[in-house]
């Protein structure tokens, strides 16, 4: 499901970009709301105005653009449950749009709401649910594992093809509770387990991965427990210690974020701050936006040395590394993966 060279299986779009030729976007990721029921630390929507929203309207008028070229659709906030169009933009995202692979991120408190689970059901591929509250905060975790085990409930009773997947950060501090956590969301009735670590913002807004033990052998130890029917994802790129280098943020061509202040951004970890925003949605509209020179000129100007958030090691930088790779090379010098990956237009 996941991988720097998931990327590469648009190998067409791929080398359209190292032509210099203008390209569609493979995901939009659209930030229904900057509303949200958690106050998680360090969430990039947190930097946004609390009451923020798209409008149905702004939402319609991108996906019609995006038709036909652009087939991943994520769905994200804050808490994405809590926009009053949640639903309406799976609907038509699916039935109007043809949008292929339609992924929602949520927190999970809503999952047993009318208004929440029967779209789900519906039009989504899949639902990642955060479980970010395996800790004392928040709760715990139960509550949330009760809902998702009603939600597969539904998901076999109804014959939806919705994957239910869950997230947990890794870090040192927190290792010995994500065993535990693995066995009671395969229990639950999770269909698959993502890791990735945990990052905090300093004071200046740099961001940096916690210290984390061996990965690798947590999930080994995740997969002897759970079995090979619970898939446990990782992207390993992302605990590397090796410096990622690249001369402008590539991944923004193939990435369309759009935050709940219809305001298109560099990326997903930078939402909210005006120096990586690119461009007004909301009062600039053009049909050819994604193409405009000031915008792509922005895009090349971020690198690993203006980049505070390299450090994160977030999938956009992973990809922007690979790309830049291949842009030095001037060809498509690796070759698309064997095996298809899962939810191949949700990069």
């Amino acid at each position: 499901m996941v991988g720097a060279a998931k990327i590469l299986g648009h190998p067409d779009r791929v080398r359209a970009f190292l032509k210099g030729m203008p390209i569609f976007p493979v995901t939009l990721e659209l930030g229904l709301t900057t509303r949200c029921n958690r106050k998680c630390p360090d969430c990039p929507s947190s930097l946004g105005a609390p009451s923020m929203s798209l409008q149905l309207e702004l939402v319609e008028r991108v996906l019609k653009r995006l038709k036909g070229e652009t087939r991943g659709l994520i769905v994200t906030g804050g808490e994405p449950t809590l926009s009053p169009i949640f639903g309406e933009v799976l609907r038509v995202a699916r039935t109007r749009y043809d949008f292929e692979d339609i992924a929602v991120v949520t927190n999970g408190s809503k999952l047993e709401e009318p208004t929440v689970f029967e779209p789900l059901l519906a039009y989504a591929s899949a639902v990642r649910v955060s479980l970010y509250d395996w800790q004392e905060r928040c709760q715990g975790v139960a509550p949330t594992l009760r809902r998702i085990e009603s939600l597969r409930k539904r998901i076999d009773k109804s014959g939806s093809r919705l994957q239910i997947g869950v997230s947990a950060l890794t870090s040192k501090d927190g290792e010995k509770a994500l065993l535990p956590l693995a066995v009671m969301a395969s229990k639950a009735g999770a269909h698959w387990l993502y890791f990735h670590p945990t990052c905090v913002r300093d004071v200046d807004g740099i961001t940096r991965q916690l210290p984390h033990a061996a990965v690798a052998t947590l999930v080994d130890q995740c997969r002897d427990a759970v079995g090979e029917s619970f898939p446990i994802y990782w992207l390993k790129e992302r605990y590397e210690t090796k410096e990622l280098r690249f001369q402008g943020y590539h991944a923004a061509q193939f990435v369309l974020v759009i935050g709940a202040d219809g305001l298109n951004y560099l990326a997903t970890e930078a939402k909210y701050r005006e120096d990586f925003l690119l461009w007004d949605l909301a009062r600039g509209w053009r049909e050819d936006f994604l193409w405009d020179a000031q915008r792509l000129a922005q895009i090349q100007a971020v690198s690993t040395s203006n980049y505070r958030y390299s450090g994160s090691r977030n999938r956009g930088v992973i990809y922007n590394a690979l790309l830049d790779e291949l842009k030095t090379s001037r060809h498509l010098s690796h070759a698309p993966p064997d095996t298809p990956y899962h939810l191949p237009h949700i990069l």
